[in-house]
């Protein structure tokens, strides 16, 4: 859908808000529309769909023997490299959402009102702190039953890499307690969960949004629990009209996961 208010936003010229397709919450409310996000999905997300789809047609290779852990520098050269370019990862997704946001606020307010935004904004403490612990008791149940099924997922991964190289696992899972949090809610509940909202009905928005994030991380094992997460951040997005709580809850999701993948190694 072609953002109906496109031209009257280009530089040097007056910008307006455009009207929203359907009514919004307030706290849900963007000046940039599909076009946007599109474009801002199909340079961020698409890629990282076409590998996932890659990755599932290419033959898997047998499962490598058990190795020595990497010596101690090998280990932390490695453990830069990786933090270094997941990082760099992560930031990508804040591109996109920088950019419309600062390009759409309105003329002559500050660049932290594109912030504001993309949820950064104050939401009531008792509220977000509710949210939290709600979402997080959602996520894992949900978390709980999934395990029945057995299916191998990031975290399966993760545990079986930190016996060979901790110190490079612990980069990795350093990145998913702090970069990626703040990058992927800004993208995928700041940026575009609004201009879904939109175009569709917000249960529509919510799902899609989730489902979008749950594909970008690229790994079909753990599609499902992301798709989860997703919907729970989406719920909490909406419901504290703030992208903080879902920042507070990725980082701990992520971070109780951190340190499950660390506790089960020590135990072995």
């Amino acid at each position: 859908m072609i953002d109906r208010q496109r031209e009257s936003n280009r530089p040097g010229t007056l910008a307006s808000h455009p009207t929203p397709e359907r009514p919004v919450p307030a706290g849900l409310a963007v000046p940039w529309g599909m076009r946007q996000v599109l474009w801002g999905i199909g340079l961020t997300v698409l890629p990282l769909s076409l590998l996932l789809v890659a990755t599932q047609l290419l033959p898997q290779p047998a499962a490598p023997a058990a190795t020595r852990p990497l010596p101690p520098a090998v280990d932390a050269a490695s453990a830069v490299t990786v933090f270094i370019a997941s990082a760099i990862v992560e930031a990508i997704f804040l591109i996109a959402p920088l950019y419309f946001a600062l390009k759409y606020r309105p003329i002559g307010s500050p660049r932290r009102a594109a912030l504001q935004l993309l949820g950064l904004r104050r939401s009531s403490l008792w509220r977000a702190v509710w949210l939290v612990l709600a979402g997080y008791a959602a996520v894992f149940v949900f978390g709980v039953l999934y395990d029945q099924l057995n299916i191998k997922t990031n975290a399966d991964a993760l545990a079986r890499q930190v016996a060979h190289a901790p110190i490079t696992t612990i980069a990795t899972l350093l990145v998913a307690v702090t970069v990626a949090p703040f990058a992927e809610e800004l993208f995928f509940r700041g940026f575009v969960l609004p201009s879904f909202a939109r175009a569709m009905p917000l249960w529509a928005a919510v799902l899609l949004s989730a489902l979008i994030f749950g594909l970008a991380h690229a790994d079909l094992g753990s599609l499902l629990p992301l798709c989860a997460i997703g919907l729970v951040l989406g719920i909490i997005r909406w419901r504290a009209g703030s992208s903080w709580p879902g920042i507070a809850l990725h980082a701990v999701n992520n971070g109780v996961a951190t340190i499950v993948i660390l506790a089960s190694t020590l135990h072995h």
